[in-house]
This record gives structure tokens, sequence and C-alpha cells, in this order.
């Protein structure tokens, strides 16, 4: 399995290489992109974040991006999708409302026994519905965000948290 990833990791950057490059890595190239009729009239669309940060769904209410001081961003993060990153931040208001809330030895990760036993209760069908409701023309769900957690089966152990589950158990 090992031999067959590195042969084929080896073999994409050549093979990607090979193909014609219509568009370059610069700004003037990519502007050149036409957009998808379908995305260009699409006035509303959904991003939904869902993972483990849905769980204690905090972050300290400190403003928009752009509106919070940039010496203070990562350490007041009002997204709580970043729940995880704000949380390692001895002093965050994220890490004082965790240690005050579930306790000082409450592992981040301990959140998906809730996460997994919670999910079970999800009505795809009903979000479907409701989004349609809407009028939004396409949604976006963040499958894995930066904690590691998935929102699909995996039998790939977490390589820092072996022994904590890292997907969604539905």
């Amino acid at each position: 399995m090992r031999r067959r990833f590195l042969v084929t990791s080896l073999a994409v950057p050549a093979f990607a290489q090979s193909l014609p490059r219509k568009y370059e890595a610069r700004w003037e190239s990519l502007r050149r992109h036409p957009l998808p009729a379908w995305f260009d009239n699409a006035k509303l669309g959904m991003f939904i974040h869902w993972g483990l940060y849905s769980v204690p769904a905090w972050a300290p209410p400190t403003g928009e991006l752009g509106k919070v001081d940039m010496s203070t961003w990562f350490q007041k993060n009002p997204y709580s999708e970043w729940y995880l990153n704000t949380l390692r931040l001895k002093g965050s208001p994220t890490h004082e409302h965790h240690a005050r809330t579930y306790g000082a030895g409450f592992g981040y990760y301990r959140f998906a026994e809730t996460f997994n036993r919670e999910v079970r209760k999800w009505n795809p069908q009903a979000w479907a519905d409701l989004i349609a409701q809407t009028g939004a023309r396409y949604v976006v769900l963040t499958s894995k965000h930066h904690d590691g957690f998935t929102l699909w089966p995996s039998k790939v152990a977490h390589p820092l948290k072996p022994n904590v589950p890292i997907h969604c158990e539905r």
C-alpha cells in the first residue's frame, strides 16, 4: 500500500505538468476565468460548518473580521469553528470558558462522544427541505475542519490522538 501511494504520488506531479495550462497562478490569469452561469446567477448559497466545535458552539463575541485588532485576533477569534485553535491559547476567552464550563482536564476530542451520539438524531431531509425553502442555489458542507474530525467514517487513526474517535459514527 505504501509503495503504491509513493508511486502514485510521484507520478501525479509529472502527469499534471503534462496537461495544457489554461490559467497560471497569477491574479491576472485567474481573473480571466469566467464564472459558471449557475454560480453567477446564484444570489444565495450556504456554507455549513458542522463538527466537534458545534458541541460547545461558543466563541467570544469580539466582532467581525476586519473589526478585531489583529494583534488579538487568534486569542479572541469570534468563530466557533476555531474553538480548538483558540482553546490552545492559555488565557484566551475560549480557554477560560472551556475550563469553567467543562473543566481544565476535559480534552477537545471528548466532544466526539456527544457529537456522535447526537448526530444519530440528524435528519438530512429536513435540512434539505429547509435549504430549498430559502432559495439557496448551492450548499457546501465543511466535512473536515482544521481539527481533523471527519464527517465520514474512517478507519485511519488520527496521528496525534490514536485512541480518540476522529470521525462521525452515524
